[in-house]
């Protein structure tokens, strides 16, 4: 991926934000580069930049592309412990569920939380801190079933594509909650 290093504030970018028109309808201009009104920056500028799962705040902006031939885009940036951890826009019932690719089915989630709700609809009257709660007990119950499956008394290695897909993901977001007073109930 390609960066170019100058941060952008959410404050600099939300007022050429233009909520509820498509991102083929509005082009802007930002550090001379064109940008569409994706549906994701409409998503930081109603919703606001925090993560509703574990409360991790995107601060910075950054443009950026997959390849020499794509446009720049912006993604958000949250940052914990000096890791930057990528802030995503998440479907609250998900599209695999019949959840639509519409504002008021969409809310600001950072990548870790995000990876381990995968296809999971919200709670709707749930609070922040319960799906945190939620998301720590998938983390944890992940954990559990690597180390049953593979178990440490076997001394039986992981498959190279569990430890990053499960291992890899569980570890980093138990890293990142570290010193968190949530506890397993089960």
């Amino acid at each position: 991926m390609e960066r170019i290093d100058i941060p952008i504030k959410p404050e600099e970018l939300f007022p050429h934000i233009k909520i509820g028109v498509s991102k083929y309808d509005h082009l802007f201009e930002l550090h001379g580069h064109t940008l569409r009104n994706s549906l994701r920056y409409q998503v930081y500028a109603l919703h606001g930049t925090q993560c509703v799962c574990c409360g991790l705040k995107g601060t910075v902006f950054f443009l950026e592309r997959q390849r020499p031939d794509d446009p720049f885009h912006l993604n958000l940036y949250g940052y914990f412990n000096g890791q930057e951890i990528m802030m995503t826009k998440d479907h609250i019932i998900p599209r695999s569920q019949g959840g639509k690719n519409r504002l008021d089915n969409l809310q600001p989630m950072c990548e870790l939380c995000n990876d381990l709700k995968q296809d999971m609809p919200n709670q709707i009257e749930s609070t922040p801190q319960q799906n945190y709660e939620i998301s720590y007990r998938q983390a944890l119950h992940a954990l559990k079933q690597v180390y049953y499956a593979f178990g440490q008394s076997t001394k039986k290695k992981l498959p190279k594509h569990m430890n990053g897909m499960i291992l890899g993901k569980t570890k980093n977001f138990l890293k990142y909650h570290e010193g968190d007073n949530i506890h397993e109930n089960s």
